[in-house]
């Protein structure tokens, strides 16, 4: 796997730190949209590289925000918790299968790997 510089820890860190930083008082939901995917750009540039190509950014930016609606969409199983608990194993499985079909093994392990 070669996409270039990846970010170190600290520079990923102090980034989200500066992002968050920078957000208003008061965000608007669309300032919160903006936050969240530079955070995930800072994410890709810290776990994969600099150079990960744009249109994978883009599948992977897109398997997120499917992934956070379902969640969104689970919560109104919340009166029963084992439904709620079969929808969420449902969507990890989702999450993780969108994934591997994105990136290579390599990718994978480097993007969801402990540090």
């Amino acid at each position: 796997m070669n996409h270039g510089r990846r970010l170190s820890k600290g520079e990923f860190e102090r980034l989200i730190v500066a992002l968050n930083s920078a957000l208003p008082e008061n965000p608007e939901p669309l300032d919160l949209r903006a936050l969240a995917r530079r955070e995930f750009e800072a994410m890709i540039n810290y776990r994969l590289g600099e150079d990960f190509p744009l249109e994978r950014r883009q599948i992977l930016w897109d398997i997120q925000q499917r992934y956070q609606r379902g969640m969104i969409n689970s919560m109104a199983l919340l009166l029963s918790k084992k439904l709620l608990e079969t929808r969420l194993n449902w969507l990890a499985d989702v999450l993780i299968g969108s994934h591997k079909a994105c990136l290579t093994q390599e990718e994978f392990e480097a993007l969801f790997s402990d540090d």
